[in-house]
């Protein structure tokens, strides 16, 4: 909150739509997430969804694939 900044709980077991609904209605533009999440997510961006994301923090070590 010093930050101005709000967080935003997502889990395993929201699905790709609501996780997406989500997003659009916070315009959440940076997520900070597990390597899991992550994948997810860059699966969901692939599928045209999470289309606002801009930036990807991971809180592990990602590895490109």
């Amino acid at each position: 909150m010093y930050y101005t900044v709000t967080t935003i709980g997502f889990f395993d077991s929201m699905s790709a739509d609501s996780v997406d609904y989500i997003l659009k209605q916070t315009e959440l533009t940076t997520v900070f997430a597990a390597k899991e999440y992550i994948d997810k997510l860059l699966m969901m961006i692939k599928d045209g969804l999470a289309q606002n994301i801009e930036n990807l923090v991971s809180f592990d070590e990602v590895n490109e694939s």
